[in-house]
């Protein structure tokens, strides 16, 4: 089980919705790729903004990753 820091479910989740709506995975392929995301996260203090837009970040960033991942996979 992983835990989701404020800032990073809601990229992570946003972001594997448009993998599906681009028709690059498939509806049932989200849960897992925002989990596996999640798992690579580090848990910080989300007391202070700049934290939550470093998480925000991160998760965009791990989803670009993916993306690229599967687009090289073709």
């Amino acid at each position: 089980v992983c835990t989701a820091q404020p800032g990073t479910l809601p990229v992570a989740n946003e972001e594997a919705v448009k993998l599906f709506m681009d028709r690059e995975i498939k509806f049932t392929d989200i849960v897992p790729l925002v989990g596996k995301v999640l798992c690579r996260h580090k848990i910080m203090n989300a007391s202070s903004l700049e934290n939550v837009l470093e998480a925000d970040r991160w998760a965009r960033e791990q989803m670009a990753l993916k993306r690229t991942m599967l687009r090289l996979r073709c």
